[in-house]
Formats: structure tokens, sequence, C-alpha cells
């Protein structure tokens, strides 16, 4: 008996339309970003206190802020300015102040103005000291300095009368209090990254504890691990030394070093500077950790298994589970005092059993089955259990004795993916937790570099690589295509990257450049299925994959069990982001100015194999035909047909 073909079913929309309609036409993004600063609170001194070009360029600057320029140019060095004076509070300009890394002895070197201000820009984050020198005054130095991710610290200094021979010795911190910038958000540090537990070695989870930060609703598919502020969570923008992470097709993270290998993040969420843009649903900062003047390191593992888990009641067995976490990090001097690398390797590894719900399949006398045996199937169906006739949709006439005859196709169905009920209970029910594998590996390498007292350059690298097997596909608790476990079964492999380069170069003291080129490239194969039998090969006429790469079973979607892999693939990404950024910060008296520009390239190119062998719906968009949905799936009485062509797209 032949297939009766179905309609086309329009209630179901594939993910790529929505993804498609988020990204559509963006292929180069070219985002201008200017600022102006005052460590002064009143707008009007700020503008009269600056001449000539300096007006001009504030008002500009004004001008386009006012405009609402996007500017997605972000930092990920922090700031250090105060104001010098003497024990009667006079200003003192002239004042010698140097601000040294005590990690890598690296130091800058600036003069207080005329008005007794000073001001370092572009700050890598760590540790440092204040070395404050003017002559008839005591020295002055500070220890135990800490500069984090974004921060506009602010350090003033009192000068006591005496020799240059005399130190003041202090040892404390700046002020953690911003007075500089009405920005919002909080640094998590590679103390708390590293100390506090985190479940699958994820640092963003650290975010959940910051106000006005939200886990997802369990419903969201955009699988980013929060959001902010009230706002979706696919309004996330995520950096990485200051450089574009983000893959633009889903706005997902590209890669999330493992926790040993972040020395700090930052989450702003709200009031951003003028630096930032793109979206307004939170600025995720990532910094990676560098090497110092001594070598530093450690090996770690992670692990979890069954051994004090508890079955599940409805499995007949334990369920397997055995995740191991495996790495370490090592880094230090090429050259002390100049030239420095860290890297980081992680290794995870995860067996762990797919527990599915309990289905009802057929019995060994609806298969048609003489005595039950594995792949077992007839050539009549016996439904006379059923309390009801059951009636051949073709001719209206009732089944004699409810003896239904098995359509050809359906019989290799149910001998090759159908399984038998295994819970000996007297039901005709089924399950298993079959094992799932997941292989990622994870490689980070940064190096810094100080050219000379003029220039600093440093970059990184990371490559992440994910493997995994499923027996099936279980989506927020359902499964999208088979949940049975066999015949069911894909796999994936993602390959994400991301690299970058900055030059730091000083003009003077007071005005210093960043530039940045960065790439990032996300790359997979998805929901490839294990079982390539070719939907000819299982005796369809009628079915022709769209794409004959991606032939498999179709799908058979009962009113309890689905056969047949997942339709969402095989689907192929290659996503790409070019990254140009350049800031010129400018410290002017009391007024710190920053202008740049940011430059984005977008390249998305996929395959998207969606339904691509066809599925078939049997009593689920209607009544059963022959008034018993089993009935109608061994005699092959579909209500429902769906086939997707191959989508294709480059942007």
């Amino acid at each position: 008996m032949p297939f009766i073909p179905g309609k086309h079913n329009p209630n179901v929309t594939p993910p790529w339309v929505k993804e498609l309609a988020m990204c559509s036409g963006s292929r180069v993004v070219t985002l201008l970003a200017v600022s102006v600063g005052s460590r002064q609170s009143n707008l009007w001194s700020t503008m009269t206190g600056l001449r000539g070009v300096t007006a001009t360029l504030c008002l500009i600057f004004l001008m386009l802020n006012a405009a609402s320029v996007p500017a997605p140019a972000a930092e990920v060095t922090a700031a250090l300015s105060g104001t010098i004076r003497d024990s009667s509070g006079a200003i003192v300009s002239g004042v010698t102040i140097t601000l040294t890394n005590t990690q890598t002895n690296i130091s800058k070197t600036v003069q207080s103005g005329a008005d007794g201000s000073y001001s370092f820009t572009l700050v890598p984050v760590g540790n440092y000291k204040l070395t404050v020198e003017h002559s008839g005054f005591r020295k002055y130095v500070q220890e135990g300095i800490v500069l984090q991710v974004n921060q506009q610290a602010k350090q003033d200094v009192t000068l006591q009368v005496g020799s240059t021979r005399e130190v003041i010795d202090v040892t404390e911190n700046v002020t953690q209090v911003d007075t500089v910038t009405a920005t919002l958000g909080t640094v998590e540090t590679q103390k708390r990254i590293v100390d506090l537990p985190l479940v699958e070695r994820d640092t963003f989870q650290l975010g959940l504890l910051q106000a006005g930060v939200f886990a997802t609703d369990p419903d969201d598919g955009s699988g980013n691990p929060f959001s902010v502020s009230g706002q979706r969570s696919e309004s996330l923008t995520f950096l990485l030394d200051g450089v574009d992470n983000n893959d633009f097709l889903g706005n997902n993270v590209v890669v999330n070093p493992n926790p040993d290998a972040v020395e700090e993040f930052k989450i702003l969420t709200n009031n951003y500077g003028a630096e930032y843009g793109r979206t307004s649903g939170g600025i995720i900062n990532q910094v990676l950790r560098s090497g110092t003047n001594a070598f530093h390191g450690n090996v770690f593992e992670f692990f979890r298994n069954d051994v004090l888990n508890a079955r599940n009641y409805f499995q007949l067995t334990r369920t397997r589970f055995d995740r191991n976490i495996v790495g370490g990090t090592f880094g230090g001097p090429i050259v002390k005092n100049k030239t420095f690398f860290f890297m980081s390797y992680q290794a995870t590894r995860r067996i762990e059993g797919q527990v599915a719900p309990v289905l009802e399949v057929l019995s060994p006398a609806e298969r048609g089955c003489a005595s039950p045996a594995p792949g077992c199937v007839g050539t009549v169906a016996d439904f006379s259990e059923v309390g009801t006739q059951l009636v051949d949709p073709t001719t209206g006439n009732p089944y004699p004795g409810n003896q239904v005859p098995i359509n050809p196709i359906i019989a290799t169905y149910i001998s090759k993916y159908l399984p038998l009920p295994n819970l000996n209970d007297g039901s005709n029910n089924f399950a298993a937790n079959p094992i799932g594998r997941i292989q990622d590996d994870q490689g980070i390498i940064r190096l810094d570099h100080h050219l000379s007292e003029r220039d600093t350059i440093y970059g990184n690298y990371i490559v992440d690589d994910l493997r995994d097997e499923f027996p099936f596909r279980i989506v927020n608790g359902a499964s999208s295509g088979g949940n049975v476990p066999v015949g069911s079964a894909f796999s994936d492999k993602i390959r994400n990257q991301q690299g970058a380069a900055t030059w730091v170069h000083t003009f003077t003291p007071h005005v210093v450049n960043e530039f940045i080129f960065g790439a990032n490239r996300a790359a997979s194969l998805s929901a490839q299925p294990a079982d390539t039998t070719s939907p000819a090969a299982l005796g369809f006429s009628n079915v022709n994959p769209d794409d004959p790469a991606g032939a498999a079973p179709p799908i058979m979607f009962s009113n309890t069990f689905q056969l047949g892999p997942s339709p969402q693939g095989p689907t192929t990404l290659h996503d790409v982001t070019f990254h140009w950024q350049d800031n010129l910060s400018w410290a002017k008296g009391h007024h710190d100015l920053k202008f740049g520009a940011d430059i984005r390239r977008v390249r998305n190119n996929f395959h998207y194999d969606f339904f691509n062998n066809g599925s078939y719906d049997f009593a689920n968009f209607s009544n059963p035909f022959t008034g018993n949905g089993f009935a109608d799936f061994v005699a092959g009485f579909p209500d429902n047909y769906f086939q997707f062509s191959r989508a294709v797209y480059g942007i």
C-alpha cells in the first residue's frame, strides 16, 4: 500500500529563518567612536578650559555623541589619574610620576601639568607601584595598586617638604569608588574565578552574582549564559582582550577561555562610554593572563562520576556519568623586563547516559510477530486488543478482527529502527539510557613584548575543538528527531578560533594611541546523521533529498515514539569576523579626550539542511484515519508530510 502524501506543514518555522532575520545584509560595519571626559563636574568649566582646536574637537565630539553614533571600540586596559599637591594644598607642577608594573618591571613616566594633574592611559591590568619625585619634597612610593579592566582609577598625592633621599612608603590600593565615569559594572578577579566552584568551568557563571544580570529562560534558544538589564540574551557583546568575540549569526560567544587562563572579566550593565556600542544588552570584557618576570604555572584535574548517583526510577540501570577535565597553564619571561609568554591547555572528556522519556511502542502482536525477537516483523498487525473497530480509510470497510496489513516500507522501519518493549512489567513501554560522548580541547597562547619606552605590542591565539556523538537530540527536554537509540544518532564537529594583535604607541606622555587587529572564526559541521541510509534504500520512491550529501532516513513521528535522525542537518557553518580598531587618548589638563574608529567585516556562509529527507506524522494533526494512531503507522497512513529544501547563504 503506497504512502498517502501529506500537506506541507505551515506551522514549523526553521531556526535559520529567525537567525537570518537578525543578521541579514551586514557585510561591512564601520563605526566611529568619540568621547570627552573631564575630571571636573562642571561642563561649562570644561568647555571654557579648552582653547582653539581643542574646543573645536570637543564640540565635534559632543555633537557626534548626541547623534548616538554606535561605538563598539572597547578597552581591556585601565587608566590612572590624579592631582599632585603640597601639604598646604597648593598644586605642584613639573613633578615626575612613574607607574611600574611590579610583575614585569615595565614602567611609564609622566610629569604633572601646570594644574598639578597627571594621567596614565591604556595601562594593562595588573599590580603596580606609583613613584612621585620632585626637588624639595620627600619621595613618595605607593605599592599595592591593582588596576582592573576598564577601571578609571584616581589617586591624588600630597607631597611633604624634605629631601628626596627621604621616602614615604604607602601600601594601599587606589580608591575603589569610581569618581570619574558613570559606567556601571563589576569586575570578577582571577582569584574569584579560580577559587569559586564553577560547573563546567564556565567563568560566565560568575556573572549571575552581579546586580542586573539574570539567568536566561529555560526556553531561550540563544545559548548565551545570561541576560543583562532586562534585555534579550541575544543582545550581549563579547570581547576578548578588546577584540570582537561574537559569532555574528547567532550573537554567541566564539571562544570562552578556561578559568585558569582568564586574568579577570567585567560586565558593563549600564551607562556605557562612547567607545562601547553594538548592542544594548551588556558588554562582557574578558582579559587573558600574561607572563611575568617569574615563571609560574599549574596542573589541574576536575572529575565527576556516577558512583554516588541514584538510579532513575524509570531506567533499568544507573545512568552512566563520567566527566574529566584536565589541563594546565605555564607562563614567564622570554627576555626579562621585555618579552613574556603565557600558554594554557584544557581537555574535557565526557561520557554520559542520555535519559529519554519512557515510550510506548508496538507490542509483538502489533508488529505481526509470531514470537518476540529483535527486529521481528510480520505482514499483518494484530490490533484485536483495541476496544474499537478499526477501518480501512481507503474503502471505509472494517478490518476483520482488527487485523491490519503492514505497509512494506513501514515493515522495514519496524525491523530496522523500532525496539520491542523492554520494561517487563506487562506494558508495551520501552526505556533506555544510551551513551553520549563529548570531547573538547582548548589551547591558548599570549605574547607580550616591550619594544621601547614608547611602544608595546601583545597578541593572543585561541583554538577550541569540540567533537560529540549523541544517540538522539534532546532540545528543552524533547527530541527534535528520533527518540529511540537506533537510527537517531548524530555527531557534531566544531572548531572555533580567535586571534588578535595590539600595538600601543606613546606619542607624548599625554597622547597615547592603540591599534588593534583581530579575527574570529566559528566553523561547524553539525547534526551529521550516523545512519546515512537513503530514502530510496528504504523503499521510498517519492522522497528525494534536496541535498544528496545529506541523505538519511525520513523521520517518522507517531504520537509516542519518533524514528529517524535530527532534522537540523547536516549543516555546515563558516562564520568569520575581521576587526580593525584604533583609539587615540589625549590627556589635556583635567580633561581626557578619546576618539577612534572601529571597522568590522562579517562573513557568514552556511549550508543548512532542514528536514532534508522529509518527515511523516501519524495521528498528530488529525484524528486517526483507521481509528488508532499505531494502526495508522503500521498501515502507512500519515496525516502530514513535511520536507524542506537546502538553504545556502553567503552574507
